[in-house]
């Protein structure tokens, strides 16, 4: 009988044992179990009673204890008796999500690949540090690689940190040494090659009427004039060539970054088979809501500390638009979570190009995109890695800087324990008589790289670039003099508007300044 009943007990795969639950917050327990039956959960000293409804349906809400590990939430039914009992420990528990520089696995990182057992051995230096990987599942109950045991939580080890999100190793390991007695819980969720119009909702889409016709209305228009036919013979033809373990092996090589830009343009025009450009159809990844169906809907209303967000590459062709996505997304997933979390987003890293049409033309748009975005909504705050990326490369293979500027930004705004971890902006500007000054935020102390501000750094006076004027940095000011500033000319400040170019200004923190242009 006791059998019985706990077989009728279904959970998300999310409450299972190793489980992180988020500390200080409300956290929220949901699953199904005999219809009109009383369930009693326990946390410690922690209660809550529901009753499911007609289709067995519950939804519960615990106040979480103390943080720690190794504690036992518990699920009774009515008489008392115990359907289930799970280890969980209670700490900080972050989404890890976006496309594929999130997606980036620890054995392509550059210092990985250096010394692995130097990476690796950190991990016994504290206490555990769990993960969660939520399957890139592209359409309901599809297939998915099972290869690294998704959908449960797992300890990270040295064998397994290698499949793992090189930004959440690095991320989580900084957390974890920060605090060793709070324990850390990472949930990774990310697909490479994506837009995030596949990340949000069809509802949040519909909103918008810009958004709507650009995305939910032209899928429509495409999919109303495609041949199905020919279009699962192509799926079919690159299914069966991305089986050869020539490909395989060619990009990892590519990823780590073994093959260098001429030969991997060689290899796009001589081995065309190894590259199979993304099609897209009712079984694209990037088909509008597609992985928010399938991925975002398995994980929402598990409680969470934040958002690590590293994406917008697949959105450079419709960089106009990306405010506009960014936002709907944000306030689509905290409606949809009824929390207002903080939101983390690391800027489009400095890039030219790559093989076929992979080019960071409209990456300084985007970039301006995303400043927008955490201009205008609360808890989203931005960081950058605008001094490393790769000119022919899309992927910068030191993801342990970009994880330490996520750090640093969780530490000052969302931990509140330093100053200024967020990238420096423009706060103010004034124009005087033959020069003028520019204000950062998130700065005390701006420090210039005055051989690479040199080459970032535009001013035109009007609408002319001129060469003569000089630079200095002070307090939080940067101070720009020249002759050329008359009383009624008019002066645009661009700096690192490039798609690849690599930073001049940098905080206290070694935090890169937010590209910007400025116009008095």
């Amino acid at each position: 009988m006791k059998e019985r009943l706990s077989s009728m007990l279904h959970l998300p795969k999310l409450f299972s044992d190793g489980a992180v639950l988020q500390r200080e917050k409300p956290v929220k327990v949901w699953g199904t179990f005999e219809p009109f039956s009383k369930i009693k959960l326990s946390l410690e000293d922690s209660v809550a009673e529901v009753i499911t409804d007609q289709d067995g349906n519950f939804k519960a809400t615990l106040k979480t204890p103390k943080y720690g590990f190794n504690k036992q939430l518990i699920f009774k039914n009515e008489s008392g008796e115990t359907l289930k009992s799970i280890n969980v420990s209670v700490g900080d528990v972050w989404i890890l999500s976006g496309q594929s520089n999130m997606d980036f696995m620890l054995k392509y990182d550059q210092n990985y690949q250096q010394d692995a057992d130097k990476v690796t051995s950190v991990l016994r230096d504290g206490p555990a540090i769990s993960f969660f990987e939520v399957p890139r599942r592209i359409l309901p109950n599809g297939e998915f690689d099972q290869s690294t045991n998704p959908e449960e939580w797992h300890i990270l080890t040295k064998e397994n940190a290698k499949l793992f999100s090189a930004i959440g190793y690095y991320f989580g390991l900084e957390l974890r040494d920060y605090s060793p007695d709070i324990p850390i819980g990472l949930i990774w969720m990310s697909f490479s090659g994506t837009t995030a119009s596949a990340w949000i909702s069809e509802e949040a889409l519909a909103k918008d009427p810009l958004l709507k016709q650009r995305y939910l209305d032209s899928y429509q228009e495409l999919l109303s004039s495609m041949s199905m036919y020919k279009y699962e013979a192509v799926l079919a033809k690159q299914h069966e060539t991305s089986l050869l373990p020539e490909a395989a092996k060619f990009w990892d090589d590519v990823v780590m970054g073994k093959i260098d830009h001429k030969t991997l343009n060689e290899a796009y025009k001589n081995k065309k088979y190894l590259f199979n450009d993304q099609i897209m159809g009712p079984k694209s990844e990037n088909r509008p809501h597609g992985l928010f169906d399938n991925m975002v809907k398995t994980i929402i209303g598990y409680t969470i500390k934040g958002v690590l967000w590293y994406q917008g590459e697949s959105d450079s062709d419709d960089s106009s638009l990306y405010d506009y996505l960014l936002i709907a997304l944000i306030q689509d997933w905290r409606n949809r979570w009824e929390d207002d979390f903080p939101f983390l987003v690391m800027q489009l890293a400095p890039f030219s190009h790559w093989f076929s049409n992979f080019s960071g033309e409209f990456y300084p748009e985007v970039r301006e995109k995303q400043a927008i975005v955490a201009d205008k909504l609360n808890k989203v705050y931005l960081t950058n890695v605008m001094d490393d990326g790769m000119q022919y490369d899309i992927h910068p293979k030191n993801k342990k800087l970009a994880a330490h500027r996520f750090y640093l930004l969780a530490m000052d705004k969302v931990y509140d324990v330093i100053n200024n971890g967020a990238a420096p902006s423009v706060d103010d500007c004034e124009k005087y008589h033959d020069h003028l000054t520019i204000s950062f935020d998130n700065c005390d102390l701006l420090a210039s790289s005055q051989k690479n501000l040199n080459k970032v750094l535009k001013i035109i006076v009007n609408g002319k670039v001129i060469q003569l004027y000089d630079v200095s940095v002070s307090g939080n000011l940067m101070t720009i003099t020249s002759p050329e500033f008359k009383f009624n000319a008019t002066i645009e400040v661009w700096y690192q508007q490039e798609s690849f170019s690599h930073a001049g200004l940098f905080n206290e923190n070694a935090i890169p300044v937010v590209p910007f242009k400025v116009y008095l």
